[in-house]
């Protein structure tokens, strides 16, 4: 059964375990896309530093290896070792000039030249250029000027290098961080998954302790639970103490009360005299309304107590075998068709005194047979009480709910049987519904909630 906006249960404000995992995910989601952004910055300043340490180390080994002969011939004393540098558009590349003209190049240029900045270079100062190769590949560029004594101009120094070497060697370090977070991410998903789950367990075990509680299967919140949830079971646990003893103490009270009361009026019933009928009336009204709120009274009290729950197959056998002994004199047959394990969400006091007033009813008006029987509606139990007599016509049945009030003087009662039960019926949330019986008397059939859903 689902709860409505007044059935008493607090608005749900979403799921505890769905906040910790979003909060969760979260924070490990955007901790790993930090992570995953420093170390990409951090790998590609390495390895644009290291590339370019690479590319000046190349730049030294040509100064190195410059010869320039007294004739103004420039040469080298020997060639640069990596083959690249003999393979065309390799990507690796040098080349000495002075000014505007190219002096000597390495065999990769072929018939291309390296595009330089028109900057001033002062003597052993290194510059760090970018800028199109051979092919239209993004080259990084280092050059310097190396003076000759007794020239006015020097001699440009320039190697060059695929940039996208560079771009190539970040790309895969990329994808295998990504790989490598992406695995993290799962791991530390999976893991959070484990710690809610294992985290909210004991909250798994209060729930279903309070649905034991709920379903008459317990009187206490049982079990040991972690220290921040502990003293709210302690003080629930006290709570339901203190409600059992105060229900108990006024269930008592109330019975006390009417048993106070019906001495004496029982008394002044006796010493009344032939001519004293309104008096009479007066004390039977009385009595009558002492059983009515004293029913009520307990009734209640039973309503109020938490984890209900009364077998209904073994109370309803004592009650047909008590009231078939009652009526044994007039052969009367009382049936019952209960299953077992049914069970009513209802104190076994109110239960008997509920179902015992209507089928002493039933029993006082059959013919010969009575039929008790029960049966569960969804999150309901239906009782159902049918009898051979004379029944209720459809006019009456309203007036016969109301404390007191009788179709027929000549049966023994005070008719408060109906009014009773529909009073206990009201207050424990159920119905009561009269309708003719297939036995060809009255059938009352009364709803009350089924514990142990």
């Amino acid at each position: 059964m689902t709860g409505g906006p007044d059935d008493g249960r607090a608005p749900a404000s979403g799921s505890l375990r769905l906040r910790l995992v979003i909060g969760g995910a979260a924070w490990i989601l955007l901790a790993l896309l930090a992570a995953g952004a420093f170390l990409s910055w951090q790998f590609r300043t390495s390895a644009t530093t290291e590339f370019d340490r690479a590319l000046g180390a190349q730049l030294e080994r040509l100064t190195a290896a410059l010869v320039v002969a007294p004739s103004g011939a420039v040469g080298l004393s020997e060639a640069p070792v990596d083959p690249r540098f003999r393979e065309p558009y390799s990507g690796l590349y040098w080349q000495i000039g002075r000014g505007d003209a190219v002096l000597r190049s390495s065999r990769s240029l072929w018939d291309a030249r390296l595009p330089l900045p028109d900057d001033d270079l002062r003597p052993g100062e290194v510059h760090r250029h970018t800028g199109p190769g051979p092919n239209g590949e993004p080259l990084v560029l280092m050059e310097q000027v190396v003076r000759i004594p007794g020239r006015a101009e020097g001699l440009r120094l320039t190697v060059g290098r695929d940039a996208r070497e560079l771009e190539a060697a970040i790309a895969r370090f990329d994808r295998t961080l990504a790989v490598a977070l992406g695995g993290l991410a799962a791991a530390l998903g999976l893991a959070l998954l484990l710690q809610v789950r294992v985290g909210l367990r004991p909250l798994a075990r209060l729930r279903r302790a309070l649905t034991r509680l709920g379903a008459g299967e317990a009187i206490r919140v049982e079990g040991r639970y972690p220290s921040e949830i502990a003293p709210a079971v302690d003080d629930l646990n006290a709570m339901l103490t203190r409600n059992e003893t105060l229900i108990a103490g006024a269930r008592r009270q109330a019975g006390d009360l009417a048993h106070a009361l019906k001495t004496p009026l029982a008394v002044a019933a006796t010493g009344l005299k032939p001519e004293d009928a309104e008096a009479a009336r007066a004390l039977e009204e009385m009595r009558r309304l002492i059983d009515h709120h004293t029913a009520r009274a307990r009734a209640v009290g039973g309503r109020t107590r938490v984890g209900l729950k009364t077998p209904l197959a073994p109370l309803l056998q004592r009650l047909a075998q008590a009231l078939g002994r009652l009526h044994q004199d007039r052969g009367l047959s009382v049936a019952v068709q209960a299953p077992e394990g049914l069970a009513v969400a209802a104190d076994p006091d109110d239960l008997n005194e509920l179902v015992g007033a209507l089928l002493d009813n039933a029993c006082k008006w059959a013919a010969g047979r009575v039929r008790l029987s029960a049966a569960a509606e969804g999150g309901s139990v239906a009782i159902e009480i049918a009898d051979d007599g004379p029944g209720v016509p459809q006019a009456a049945r309203a007036r016969v709910r109301e404390a007191g009030q009788r179709l027929d003087e000549s049966a023994p009662g005070t008719g408060l049987g109906l009014a009773i039960a529909g009073d206990l019926i009201a207050l424990y949330g159920g119905e009561m519904r009269l309708a003719d019986s297939d036995l060809g008397g009255l059938s009352v059939t009364v709803t009350l909630p089924r514990a142990g859903l």
